[in-house]
């Protein structure tokens, strides 16, 4: 009998070392609820005004996206009041007018202050920037088309894409967006920020989060939805999942 108490008093104790462990691990990682910013002009799908939005555009938010702003913000208080994520302690931008015109009432909602950050802007897409996606598909598209079969691997094909002369490659733009990320974090170790962002930047860290090869298979925000990462040392940057609409 004295030795089953003993055998009982030692999974308590290896059960208790486990939830500890499991506990400092999650109290090492930050978490990100990255938002793609709210509709502009040139988010609208229609082939007449569907454009490349990227860093050399500033366009303010449409009447659409100011509107998905101010229930992306009721959503966030929501999930805050929850705790389904932890406390909220900080929000970060893009320095671009739609991604601060998306953090403002989300900002205020819960009462924190904006932090810019340039390194968290959209791709460059260099001579397409701010060009109709239909016009620069057919301009371009062979020229991609040959570049994704000379290079079948990710990894080296974003060397290369996008092909519009002058443009910042995925490489490039995955490169400072994750150095970005890194330093918030490392600022908020065991906290949940905000990032308001952008959408190529959003499918560049997904899909080099989860290793996927083809970009057609990316679990992809709509403008205001929310993707969920968490950070730390030792696993660095992890996709967890895109919430779904409330």
């Amino acid at each position: 009998m004295h030795l089953k108490k003993w055998f009982i008093f030692g999974i308590v104790l290896f059960c208790a070392g486990v939830f500890q462990v499991s506990a400092d691990e999650n109290f090492l990682k930050t978490r990100f609820l990255y938002i793609r910013h709210g509709e502009v002009p040139g988010n609208n799908p229609n082939p007449a005004s569907y454009t490349y939005t990227g860093s050399g555009t500033d366009d303010s938010l449409t009447e659409k996206g100011k509107a998905q702003a101010e229930e992306c913000a009721k959503r966030i208080s929501f999930l805050q009041k929850s705790g389904a994520f932890g406390r909220i302690t900080a929000i970060y931008a893009s320095d671009l007018k739609r991604a601060v015109e998306t953090a403002d009432p989300i900002a205020k909602m819960l009462g924190l202050n904006i932090q810019l950050r340039h390194n968290l802007r959209e791709i460059y897409w260099g001579c397409a920037d701010g060009q109709l996606v239909e016009k620069m598909t057919e301009q371009y598209d062979a020229i991609e088309e040959q570049i994704k079969q000379q290079y079948p691997e990710r990894k080296v094909r974003w060397d290369h894409l996008p092909v519009f002369e002058g443009a910042e490659t995925y490489n490039a733009l995955l490169k400072r967006t994750q150095k970005e990320l890194k330093e918030i974090a490392e600022r908020h170790v065991g906290e949940t920020v905000i990032i308001v962002g952008h959408g190529r930047v959003l499918k560049t860290l997904i899909a080099d989060a989860i290793c996927i090869n083809s970009e057609k298979k990316i679990p992809y925000p709509a403008n205001c939805g929310i993707a969920e990462f968490t950070y730390s040392p030792e696993e660095g940057l992890r996709f967890i999942k895109v919430l779904e609409s409330s």
